[in-house]
Protein backbone atom coordinates (compact mmCIF):
# COMPACT_ATOMS: atom_id res chain seq x y z
CA UNK A 1 0.00 0.00 0.00
CA UNK A 2 1.15 3.59 -0.60
CA UNK A 3 1.39 6.76 1.65
CA UNK A 4 0.48 9.71 0.62
CA UNK A 5 0.78 12.97 2.46
CA UNK A 6 -1.44 15.55 1.31
CA UNK A 7 0.22 18.80 3.47
CA UNK A 8 -2.52 21.91 3.01
CA UNK A 9 0.22 25.04 3.01
CA UNK A 10 -2.28 27.09 4.57
CA UNK A 11 -3.06 25.03 7.51
CA UNK A 12 0.80 24.19 7.95
CA UNK A 13 3.42 26.84 9.19
CA UNK A 14 6.66 26.60 7.12
CA UNK A 15 9.06 25.10 9.83
CA UNK A 16 6.59 22.52 11.25
CA UNK A 17 5.89 21.56 7.78
CA UNK A 18 9.66 21.28 7.29
CA UNK A 19 10.61 19.35 10.85
CA UNK A 20 7.06 16.67 9.69
CA UNK A 21 8.56 16.03 6.45
CA UNK A 22 11.51 14.78 8.16
CA UNK A 23 9.85 12.98 10.43
CA UNK A 24 7.61 11.34 7.41
CA UNK A 25 11.00 10.21 5.95
CA UNK A 26 12.16 8.37 9.07
CA UNK A 27 9.10 6.95 9.49
CA UNK A 28 8.32 5.33 5.99
CA UNK A 29 11.68 4.02 5.50
CA UNK A 30 11.58 0.80 3.78
CA UNK A 31 8.05 1.69 2.12
CA UNK A 32 6.28 3.48 -0.77
CA UNK A 33 5.24 7.29 0.33
CA UNK A 34 4.62 10.39 -1.56
CA UNK A 35 4.49 14.28 0.71
CA UNK A 36 2.50 16.29 -1.57
CA UNK A 37 2.90 19.86 -1.04
CA UNK A 38 -1.31 21.04 -1.77
CA UNK A 39 -0.97 24.53 -3.58
CA UNK A 40 -5.05 24.65 -2.23
CA UNK A 41 -7.55 23.08 -1.35
CA UNK A 42 -8.77 22.24 -4.47
CA UNK A 43 -5.66 20.82 -5.56
CA UNK A 44 -5.70 18.79 -2.63
CA UNK A 45 -9.16 17.45 -3.44
CA UNK A 46 -8.06 17.26 -7.46
CA UNK A 47 -4.99 14.84 -6.12
CA UNK A 48 -7.19 12.70 -3.50
CA UNK A 49 -9.14 11.96 -6.18
CA UNK A 50 -6.53 11.06 -9.09
CA UNK A 51 -5.21 8.90 -6.22
CA UNK A 52 -8.11 7.00 -5.60
CA UNK A 53 -9.08 6.55 -9.14
CA UNK A 54 -6.60 4.17 -9.93
CA UNK A 55 -8.21 1.53 -8.01
CA UNK A 56 -4.53 0.61 -5.98
CA UNK A 57 -4.42 0.06 -2.19
CA UNK A 58 -3.65 3.90 -1.19
CA UNK A 59 -3.82 5.57 2.17
CA UNK A 60 -4.14 9.30 2.12
CA UNK A 61 -3.34 11.25 4.86
CA UNK A 62 -5.09 14.84 5.45
CA UNK A 63 -2.08 16.88 7.09
CA UNK A 64 -4.11 20.54 7.84
CA UNK A 65 -7.06 20.83 10.14
CA UNK A 66 -10.57 19.37 9.82
CA UNK A 67 -11.50 21.36 6.51
CA UNK A 68 -8.48 19.34 5.16
CA UNK A 69 -10.02 16.09 6.52
CA UNK A 70 -13.10 17.05 4.86
CA UNK A 71 -12.27 17.33 1.10
CA UNK A 72 -10.24 15.41 0.72
CA UNK A 73 -13.09 12.68 2.35
CA UNK A 74 -15.76 13.82 0.23
CA UNK A 75 -13.18 13.85 -3.08
CA UNK A 76 -12.75 10.14 -1.92
CA UNK A 77 -15.80 8.36 -0.19
CA UNK A 78 -16.56 6.58 -3.17
CA UNK A 79 -13.65 4.42 -3.63
CA UNK A 80 -13.37 1.55 -1.48
CA UNK A 81 -9.79 1.17 -2.20
CA UNK A 82 -8.68 4.33 -0.58
CA UNK A 83 -8.18 4.19 3.55
CA UNK A 84 -8.22 8.03 5.22
CA UNK A 85 -6.09 9.21 7.80
CA UNK A 86 -4.39 12.64 9.22
CA UNK A 87 -1.85 14.53 10.89
CA UNK A 88 -3.76 17.07 12.49
CA UNK A 89 -1.55 20.29 12.05
CA UNK A 90 -5.14 22.61 11.88
CA UNK A 91 -6.69 25.09 14.87
CA UNK A 92 -9.29 22.91 15.91
CA UNK A 93 -8.54 19.32 14.83
CA UNK A 94 -11.90 17.84 16.28
CA UNK A 95 -12.93 14.78 14.16
CA UNK A 96 -9.58 12.61 15.33
CA UNK A 97 -10.55 13.54 19.01
CA UNK A 98 -12.71 10.79 18.74
CA UNK A 99 -10.15 8.21 18.30
CA UNK A 100 -7.16 9.69 20.06
CA UNK A 101 -5.16 12.76 20.66
CA UNK A 102 -3.80 14.85 18.77
CA UNK A 103 -0.43 13.87 19.91
CA UNK A 104 -1.06 10.41 19.18
CA UNK A 105 -1.52 10.92 15.91
CA UNK A 106 1.41 13.57 15.38
CA UNK A 107 3.53 10.45 16.97
CA UNK A 108 3.17 9.14 13.27
CA UNK A 109 2.96 5.75 14.94
CA UNK A 110 -0.32 4.94 13.14
CA UNK A 111 1.85 4.61 10.16
CA UNK A 112 2.58 1.14 10.49
CA UNK A 113 0.50 0.73 13.87
CA UNK A 114 -2.58 1.61 12.49
CA UNK A 115 -6.32 0.17 13.11
CA UNK A 116 -8.53 1.19 10.64
CA UNK A 117 -12.58 2.50 11.67
CA UNK A 118 -15.57 2.24 9.43
CA UNK A 119 -17.37 5.64 9.92
CA UNK A 120 -20.51 6.65 8.78
CA UNK A 121 -20.35 9.93 6.46
CA UNK A 122 -23.32 12.48 6.94
CA UNK A 123 -25.30 13.57 3.19
CA UNK A 124 -26.87 16.70 2.82
CA UNK A 125 -26.49 17.38 -0.98
CA UNK A 126 -24.64 18.83 -2.01
CA UNK A 127 -22.52 18.86 0.71
CA UNK A 128 -20.80 15.62 2.40
CA UNK A 129 -19.97 15.80 6.62
CA UNK A 130 -17.62 13.71 8.32
CA UNK A 131 -17.80 15.10 11.62
CA UNK A 132 -20.99 17.70 12.32
CA UNK A 133 -23.15 20.75 11.25
CA UNK A 134 -23.60 23.54 13.68
CA UNK A 135 -26.27 26.35 12.68
CA UNK A 136 -26.47 29.19 15.14
CA UNK A 137 -23.98 30.47 17.80
CA UNK A 138 -21.63 27.92 17.52
CA UNK A 139 -21.74 28.70 13.54
CA UNK A 140 -21.34 32.25 14.61
CA UNK A 141 -18.26 31.99 16.98
CA UNK A 142 -16.27 30.17 13.86
CA UNK A 143 -17.29 32.67 11.21
CA UNK A 144 -15.97 35.45 14.05
CA UNK A 145 -12.92 33.34 14.94
CA UNK A 146 -11.93 33.42 11.04
CA UNK A 147 -12.41 37.12 11.05
CA UNK A 148 -10.06 37.23 14.26
CA UNK A 149 -7.36 35.93 12.44
CA UNK A 150 -6.22 39.24 11.41
CA UNK A 151 -5.26 40.02 15.24
CA UNK A 152 -1.99 40.77 15.90
CA UNK A 153 0.24 37.81 16.53
CA UNK A 154 -0.09 37.95 20.52
CA UNK A 155 -3.88 37.87 20.64
CA UNK A 156 -4.64 35.01 18.15
CA UNK A 157 -4.12 32.37 20.88
CA UNK A 158 -7.47 34.32 22.49
CA UNK A 159 -9.40 34.25 19.56
CA UNK A 160 -11.93 31.67 20.33
CA UNK A 161 -12.51 33.48 23.56
CA UNK A 162 -13.16 36.64 22.02
CA UNK A 163 -15.27 35.16 19.54
CA UNK A 164 -17.74 33.78 22.14
CA UNK A 165 -17.40 37.23 24.13
CA UNK A 166 -18.22 38.94 20.69
CA UNK A 167 -21.53 36.85 19.79
CA UNK A 168 -22.73 36.84 23.69
CA UNK A 169 -22.83 40.08 23.16
CA UNK A 170 -24.65 40.07 19.74
CA UNK A 171 -26.41 36.79 20.86
CA UNK A 172 -27.65 35.88 17.46
CA UNK A 173 -30.61 33.05 16.69
CA UNK A 174 -31.84 31.32 13.80
CA UNK A 175 -35.32 30.42 13.48
CA UNK A 176 -35.96 26.79 11.49
CA UNK A 177 -37.96 24.45 10.58
CA UNK A 178 -36.37 21.07 11.70
CA UNK A 179 -38.47 17.86 9.94
CA UNK A 180 -38.45 14.35 11.38
CA UNK A 181 -38.76 11.11 9.15
CA UNK A 182 -41.30 9.61 12.64
CA UNK A 183 -43.32 13.35 11.72
CA UNK A 184 -41.93 15.17 14.43
CA UNK A 185 -41.35 18.73 13.75
CA UNK A 186 -39.76 21.96 15.32
CA UNK A 187 -40.61 25.18 14.02
CA UNK A 188 -39.43 28.16 15.94
CA UNK A 189 -36.48 29.84 17.02
CA UNK A 190 -33.00 28.29 17.57
CA UNK A 191 -30.61 29.94 19.78
CA UNK A 192 -27.97 26.53 18.50
CA UNK A 193 -28.06 23.68 16.75
CA UNK A 194 -25.62 20.93 15.99
CA UNK A 195 -26.27 17.55 13.44
CA UNK A 196 -23.78 15.69 14.22
CA UNK A 197 -21.59 12.08 13.56
CA UNK A 198 -18.80 12.77 15.80
CA UNK A 199 -18.45 13.89 19.50
CA UNK A 200 -16.38 17.10 19.53
CA UNK A 201 -16.48 21.19 17.77
CA UNK A 202 -15.00 23.76 18.88
CA UNK A 203 -11.55 23.02 19.28
CA UNK A 204 -12.62 20.10 22.23
CA UNK A 205 -16.53 20.79 22.83
CA UNK A 206 -17.31 17.11 23.56
CA UNK A 207 -20.92 18.81 22.63
CA UNK A 208 -22.52 15.46 20.88
CA UNK A 209 -21.49 13.38 23.76
CA UNK A 210 -23.61 10.42 22.90
CA UNK A 211 -22.80 10.59 18.76
CA UNK A 212 -20.40 7.65 17.50
CA UNK A 213 -18.94 7.30 14.73
CA UNK A 214 -20.12 4.15 12.71
CA UNK A 215 -23.74 3.53 14.30
CA UNK A 216 -25.97 4.60 11.46
CA UNK A 217 -27.46 7.77 13.52
CA UNK A 218 -27.40 11.73 13.39
CA UNK A 219 -27.41 13.26 16.55
CA UNK A 220 -29.56 16.72 16.54
CA UNK A 221 -29.81 18.54 19.73
CA UNK A 222 -31.86 22.01 18.95
CA UNK A 223 -31.16 24.80 22.05
CA UNK A 224 -33.94 27.03 22.28
CA UNK A 225 -33.77 30.73 23.01
CA UNK A 226 -32.79 30.72 26.72
CA UNK A 227 -31.04 33.76 28.91
CA UNK A 228 -27.60 34.88 28.01
CA UNK A 229 -27.56 33.74 31.98
CA UNK A 230 -29.03 30.23 31.55
CA UNK A 231 -26.95 30.04 28.40
CA UNK A 232 -23.75 30.42 30.49
CA UNK A 233 -24.66 27.98 33.41
CA UNK A 234 -25.22 25.34 30.80
CA UNK A 235 -21.48 25.78 28.82
CA UNK A 236 -19.35 23.98 31.32
CA UNK A 237 -21.67 20.96 31.05
CA UNK A 238 -22.16 21.37 27.26
CA UNK A 239 -18.12 21.44 26.77
CA UNK A 240 -17.14 18.87 29.15
CA UNK A 241 -20.03 16.27 27.14
CA UNK A 242 -22.24 16.06 30.64
CA UNK A 243 -25.42 18.22 29.58
CA UNK A 244 -27.03 15.67 27.38
CA UNK A 245 -29.33 13.75 29.56
CA UNK A 246 -29.68 16.16 32.39
CA UNK A 247 -32.88 17.55 33.66
CA UNK A 248 -31.30 20.71 32.80
CA UNK A 249 -30.83 19.58 29.02
CA UNK A 250 -34.80 18.33 28.61
CA UNK A 251 -35.88 21.79 29.52
CA UNK A 252 -33.94 23.90 27.30
CA UNK A 253 -33.18 21.92 24.45
CA UNK A 254 -34.68 18.70 22.13
CA UNK A 255 -32.45 16.29 21.70
CA UNK A 256 -32.64 13.36 19.03
CA UNK A 257 -30.98 10.34 16.93
CA UNK A 258 -32.05 9.41 13.45
CA UNK A 259 -30.79 8.64 10.19
CA UNK A 260 -32.66 11.20 8.58
CA UNK A 261 -33.43 14.51 8.63
CA UNK A 262 -34.72 17.97 6.96
CA UNK A 263 -34.03 21.47 7.81
CA UNK A 264 -35.77 24.48 5.71
CA UNK A 265 -35.99 28.28 6.22
CA UNK A 266 -37.59 30.90 3.83
CA UNK A 267 -34.42 32.74 3.76
CA UNK A 268 -30.39 31.52 2.89
CA UNK A 269 -28.70 30.68 6.39
CA UNK A 270 -24.99 29.82 6.78
CA UNK A 271 -24.01 26.01 8.84
CA UNK A 272 -20.32 25.22 9.99
CA UNK A 273 -19.60 22.04 8.30
CA UNK A 274 -16.50 20.31 9.71
CA UNK A 275 -15.28 23.79 10.31
CA UNK A 276 -15.97 25.24 7.20
CA UNK A 277 -18.88 28.11 6.58
CA UNK A 278 -21.62 27.07 4.05
CA UNK A 279 -24.82 29.01 2.96
CA UNK A 280 -27.68 27.25 1.82
CA UNK A 281 -31.93 27.63 2.26
CA UNK A 282 -32.94 24.08 2.72
CA UNK A 283 -30.73 20.60 3.69
CA UNK A 284 -31.68 16.73 3.48
CA UNK A 285 -29.79 14.68 5.58
CA UNK A 286 -29.15 10.86 5.24
CA UNK A 287 -26.62 8.63 6.85
CA UNK A 288 -24.44 6.66 4.67
CA UNK A 289 -23.54 3.62 7.13
CA UNK A 290 -19.68 3.05 7.43
CA UNK A 291 -18.88 4.37 4.41
CA UNK A 292 -15.23 5.60 4.86
CA UNK A 293 -12.41 3.69 6.19
CA UNK A 294 -10.31 6.30 8.99
CA UNK A 295 -7.03 4.65 10.11
CA UNK A 296 -5.83 6.29 13.47
CA UNK A 297 -3.33 5.10 15.94
CA UNK A 298 -4.34 2.08 18.18
CA UNK A 299 -5.74 2.42 21.45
Amino acid sequence: MKHIFLINASAVKENAGRALCERIDEKCKGLPYEIYACASIDDARRKAAAEAETGEEVCLYAVGGDGTIHQIADAIYRYPNVILSAVPMGTGNDFIRNFGTSRDFLSLRHITDGEIHEVDLMSLPPFTCLNMVNIGFDESVVERVDKLRRLPPFLRPFSYILGVAIQLIRYPKERLRVEFPNGEVYDGQCLLTFIANGKYCGGGFKAASMAETDDGKMDVMIVRPVSRLAFLSMVGQYKKGTLIGTDKCDRIALFRQTDRLTIRRGTPFRICLDGEIRECRSLEFSVLPRQIRFKAPKA
